[in-house]
């Protein structure tokens, strides 16, 4: 199958991630077991779908995290399959740093992120 969208947008978005089977939330820091998530706006233009890949022209991704931690922007060319992740051109901006860059991540299958000690690597 293959599906294709012009734009994807969302605007002003909140979501909440909570897992009960954790311990309480960290106090400092970026919990990802416990994300509260606010202010998260998307646009990607030319996604396509097809079959178990994602390609998208992600030309804006900004989001605010309850711990403090403020995404104030993010952008790449992203591709993502069952064997790879590239995100080219990535642009990465938050209050204290700014970060341009390739990224790559090589992998034999998305069940090597449940050990990431030594399925997943970067390139």
């Amino acid at each position: 199958y293959k599906i294709l969208l012009d734009e994807l947008e969302l605007n002003n978005v909140a979501f909440q991630y909570w897992d009960k089977n954790r311990d309480d939330p960290e106090s400092e820091g970026i919990d990802y077991n416990h994300l509260n998530l606010s202010e998260l706006t998307l646009v990607a233009k030319g996604v396509i779908f097809e079959g178990d890949s994602v390609f998208a022209n992600l030309q804006k991704l900004t989001v605010r995290d309850s711990s403090g931690f403020y995404l104030k922007n993010m952008q790449a060319k992203i591709s993502s399959s069952p064997r790879g992740t590239e995100a080219k051109n990535l642009e990465i901006q938050t209050e204290k740093s700014m970060l341009n860059f390739d990224l790559k991540f090589l992998y034999q299958g998305y069940p090597d992120f449940l050990d990431c000690r030594c399925g997943a690597h970067g390139g």
